[in-house]
């Protein structure tokens, strides 16, 4: 994209290198670590993976934060600003995790912490690419249609994408309410409505950028001033590794799973986990926005391989987490019977934190207030995005250059104000099945586009009517597995609503073959031309 925003494909290769490196190193340095704090004893391997995995996630998450930020960068300075300060928070937070958490608090439910860590760099990938209006910057559905020549994909693309921004504008109001209600008592409905209204207002007028970049500020200071004061106490052994600073222990929330006790390794269950988040992951401009910024054909996709190396290198870590202690984290195969977290009780616990470490209850209202403002800004952002995609990616694939301008900007905004309502509603019933709404979203979406982007980025001969094959298909398959589970709750093989990506990627394969392989003839010229000029796009429209 003209080397503005998107790094250099080298760049993909040499973070998913360092991210090795990186792990290797970290877990050499717990083990030196515990070596030396147990005298010769047993190692914790336990501990030295969650650690690992949670400092890895972290870093994994800033690094795409920080990516997206510079691609905001054109758009709005402010949200440059925003994106990089709520990086490096997350980069900080995952410091405090990998030295306080697994070791001092087994019974601390982090499944919040790993999952928004996991979710925050698709959450932005999936709020912040579809703004981006200039050539090079495309959502998936714009690239898709750009690719397959066809509004129609554009436009089903979309529709695929519009349930996975809903979950995640819910999960935003659940949680920015429910700090409202563990820090002013403040009831769920009003505090909802709150939180709907200003999101709503932020994104229509434009103010919540700058709140955003404001508390952002004060929640990355928080958290290196955090880490300046636990880090020095892990390496000193003045008590940390016991769980104890100062006389005060950490604080527990109920965790769904219990303590930190390793499960049987199941090579099926965590391979299959580890496609579907991947399937979700990859689903996004974090796999083909590195192809438009190379200068030929190989190098970009070169760079597209590199970054779903990363991405399957991130899901197998998660994938591992239940097997090094992480029973609650993802939930083992049982229906539809799952609950969510208690995000009450979580964030009781994170708001609790700062006393337990000795340090003064402001830094508690920081917490409180930086949760808010993240939750408050990808909340605005979500809404952008849904409207753009009602705006861009539906009404005008549907009716063309004929849509009127000012027609399809009161039909955006209508949108967005039902969309928020409707949201805002849904977040004061789906509160308990907020992890397994994400998941469904999230698996429907890898299901119907992974392989589209797969095959659009590797392959030049299938055309619109196979990506429309794929996505139609993939869709089928994981809505009739997840009728069967809502109508059984009995999964089969094993695959449950966080897997349920598995069977649709099967089908959305199969259709795409069959609908390339019944095409007649090789690809046109036309289309081998335009997959050869894909990194020059001329227009963001199709």
């Amino acid at each position: 994209m003209n080397g503005q925003g998107i790094q250099h494909p080298r760049s993909t290769r040499k973070f998913t290198l360092s991210y090795i490196l990186a792990c290797v190193g970290l877990i050499a340095l717990l083990i030196i670590l515990e070596i030396l704090g147990t005298a010769g004893g047993t190692i914790d391997i336990v501990y030295v993976g969650c650690s690992a995995i949670f400092f890895l996630h972290g870093a994994f998450a800033a690094r795409t934060m920080t990516q997206n930020a510079f691609l905001l960068a054109d758009r709005s300075p402010s949200g440059k600003t925003a994106g990089a300060m709520l990086a490096s928070t997350m980069l900080a937070g995952a410091v405090v995790l990998t030295f306080s958490g697994p070791r001092n608090a087994p019974g601390v439910n982090l499944l919040p912490a790993v999952v928004g860590g996991s979710s925050a760099f698709i959450i932005l990938n999936t709020c912040i690419a579809p703004q981006l209006r200039k050539s090079g910057e495309a959502s998936v559905p714009a690239f898709l249609g750009r690719r397959y020549a066809s509004r129609s994909v554009r436009a089903l693309a979309a529709l695929v994408c519009l349930p996975v921004s809903a979950a995640l504008l819910v999960a935003a109001f659940v949680i920015a309410s429910t700090v409202l209600e563990v820090t002013f008592a403040l009831p769920a409905l009003p505090a909802t409505i709150v939180v709907a209204a200003f999101a709503l207002l932020g994104t229509l007028f434009g103010g919540m950028r700058s709140f955003a970049t404001t508390t952002g500020i004060l929640l990355s200071a928080m958290a290196l001033a955090t880490i300046a004061v636990c880090l020095p106490q892990f390496l000193m052994g003045t008590g940390m590794l016991e769980g104890q600073t100062g006389g005060a222990s950490l604080p527990r929330a109920p965790a769904p799973g219990g303590d930190l006790e390793p499960s049987a390794f199941d090579p099926w269950s965590a391979a299959t986990l580890m496609l579907s988040l991947a399937a979700a992951i990859a689903s996004t401009p974090l796999l083909h926005a590195p192809y438009f910024a190379a200068r030929d054909i190989r190098s970009s996709r070169s760079a597209s391989a590199w970054a779903l190396a990363l991405i399957f290198l991130f899901t197998l870590s998660f994938s591992l987490l239940p097997y090094l202690g992480m029973n609650g984290t993802v939930p083992q195969p049982s229906g539809l019977e799952v609950e969510s977290p208690d995000i009450a009780g979580s964030v009781a616990a994170l708001l609790e934190l700062p006393p337990a470490l000795d340090l003064p209850q402001v830094w508690s209202a920081l917490i409180a207030t930086g949760l808010l403002a993240a939750c408050l800004a990808i909340a605005s952002l979500t809404l952008a995005v849904m409207g753009a995609m009602l705006s861009n990616d539906i009404i005008f694939a549907a009716a063309g250059r004929k849509a009127d301008t000012a027609l399809r900007l009161f039909a955006t905004r209508v949108g967005m104000i039902v969309l928020a309502i409707g949201s805002a509603i849904a977040a004061t019933i789906v509160e308990h099945a907020l992890l397994p709404l994400i998941a469904v979203t999230l698996a429907l979406c890898g299901a119907c586009l992974f392989f589209p982007l797969v095959l659009g980025i590797w392959w030049k001969k299938p055309g619109r009517i196979a990506a429309s094959a794929g996505i139609v298909g993939g869709f089928t398959a994981s809505s009739g597995w997840l009728y069967h589970l809502l109508v059984t709750a009995e999964p089969w093989l094993g695959l449950d609503i966080y897997r349920i990506a598995v069977p649709g990627l099967a089908g959305s394969l199969i259709f795409m073959l069959i609908a390339t392989m019944l095409q007649r003839g090789h690809a046109s010229k036309d289309t081998a031309q335009l997959v050869e000029q894909l990194h020059f796009p001329v227009e963001a429209s199709p």
